[in-house]
């Protein structure tokens, strides 16, 4: 169980860097597919209502879609942009490489979960 854990967290954390390469190449198809490709490699436990790791869960989705409205709202209803605002932002290395951290620690964070969880 150990090696098959650490697999598939290496596996994930390679998707997504090459979801970075593609999108500092420019490329969003490259980057959706890989990204959508680690959506189902690494399994994520959601934790019942009754358990106090809940409020922690929901934090975690609450901030994700609260920064992705931010960005999204940003480009949609920011007067001064210009059409192709949007794709500046995203190809941009600071967002590149700021998502990509964002990625492998939560990737890390999964990964050490499941590992204490299975005592692998």
């Amino acid at each position: 169980m150990r090696s098959l854990t650490f697999i598939r967290f290496a596996a994930a954390a390679i998707l997504v860097l090459l979801a970075c390469v593609g999108l500092l190449c420019h490329s969003m198809f490259l980057a959706v597919i890989c990204l959508g490709i680690n959506v189902f490699l690494v399994p994520r436990s959601y934790p019942d209502l009754s358990d106090s790791g809940m409020r922690r869960w929901l934090r975690g989705v609450a901030l994700r879609l609260v920064v992705f409205l931010a960005v999204v709202g940003a480009v949609w209803f920011y007067p001064a942009a210009s059409p192709g605002t949007g794709e500046r932002i995203f190809y941009h290395p600071v967002f590149v490489v700021a998502f990509g951290l964002l990625g492998l620690w939560s990737l890390f964070r999964c990964w050490r979960g499941r590992r204490e969880l299975f005592g692998a």
